[in-house]
């Protein structure tokens, strides 16, 4: 069951468990595990910098995920990411045809408020299924920069940003030096590209 943190007139963040689908989870997991770009390169206020956490973007249909100045190109999704993509859309009713993977390998690594660009999503908004370390998932208000929520992502919960999200928030993945672990996020996106 859904619960509602975040509502406004035109967004919603809902958070749930996807606990039921552990075994799919933990099965796209090890097939990524090896796929990711380790601190891959963007422009960051007109200079190159490496991002502070390792990512991978899986489609069969978009040619790549852009952000940042920079084409991430598509990996083929292995067959449980497929059925997990489609569990996904059956279940929330959505189009999605990529997943973003971040990994964050311990509390150093991090990903600063941003809002995704709404010109690259459709319409269902952004799914995020967490699995690992327990990290804080930070909520601003775009308008005023005052933090509104730090969500912490428990293994298997499911936030969705639903709506105008974009537009009325940033959320970032805040350095928190006390963890060890590494957390994985699987982000679900409609890519018009």
């Amino acid at each position: 069951m859904a619960v509602c943190l975040i509502k406004t007139e035109k967004s919603f963040l809902n958070i749930s468990s996807y606990e039921e689908h552990k075994d799919l989870i933990d099965r796209c997991i090890e097939d990524v595990r090896e796929c990711l770009d380790v601190k891959p390169s963007i422009q960051f206020m007109g200079k190159t910098v490496s991002q502070q956490r390792d990512v991978g973007f899986f489609s069969n249909e978009s040619a790549g995920y852009y952000y940042s100045g920079k084409l991430t190109s598509s990996k083929p999704l292995k067959e449980n990411m497929r059925d997990l993509l489609a569990i996904v859309n059956i279940q929330y009713n959505s189009e999605y045809n990529g997943i973003l993977v971040n990994r964050y390998n311990d509390g150093n690594n991090y990903i600063s408020d941003h809002s995704d660009s709404e010109n690259t999503l459709g319409d269902s908004g952004v799914i995020a299924i967490s699995y690992g370390a327990v990290r804080k998932f930070r909520i601003r208000d775009k308008k005023t920069k005052a933090n509104v929520i730090d969500i912490p992502t428990t293994p298997y919960s499911l936030i969705q940003m639903g709506g105008n999200f974009q537009a009325e928030f940033s959320h970032g993945i805040p350095v928190e030096k006390k963890i060890k672990e590494a957390r994985y996020s699987l982000t679900f996106r409609k890519h018009l590209m």
